[in-house]
């Protein structure tokens, strides 16, 4: 079980991109300090964030009839583009385990040419606690087959 507290924290995975909670992204952009400038919200209902927030909202509950493949590149572009501004992204999903983790996977997988694996664990790294459910997994694989096809 997840402690309340690990579930505000918030995890670096590369510069300028880091995994969270909606509990945790939610108190790192309220903070008046706070450097982020876009957020992906991987939630059914989407969260009201801070003013001057730029925000991409994926509305994709965690389960099994849910697929994340269609929105991958969508991702991809914000995150790249957030990045090509010099942005500070966050994403995030309810726990910050299995949704967010996905998205950021597929952006490495993409932006880093990593295969799967390589991508989950470097998503693992920064968030041990993250664990990508098995569709997603699936869908990821799907998403490298088309980015190594289209490479």
């Amino acid at each position: 079980m997840t402690s309340s507290r690990a579930c505000t924290v918030i995890h670096e995975v590369r510069p300028n991109l880091w995994i969270g909670s909606l509990q945790g992204a939610s108190e790192a952009l309220q903070k008046p300090q706070s450097s982020f400038t876009h957020a992906v919200s991987c939630i059914e209902i989407c969260p009201r964030l801070r003013q001057g927030i730029v925000q991409l909202h994926i509305p994709v509950s965690d389960n099994p009839d849910e697929s994340l493949l269609a929105h991958f590149q969508t991702v991809c572009e914000f995150i790249n583009q957030a990045h090509q501004n010099q942005g500070k992204v966050i994403v995030h999903c309810e726990q910050g385990i299995s949704r967010s983790a996905a998205l950021i996977a597929a952006h490495l997988i993409q932006h880093e040419d990593m295969n799967v694996k390589q991508a989950l664990l470097a998503v693992y790294s920064a968030k041990p606690a993250a664990k990508v459910n098995p569709w997603f997994v699936r869908d990821l694989v799907d998403w490298h087959q088309h980015h190594v096809l289209n490479s």
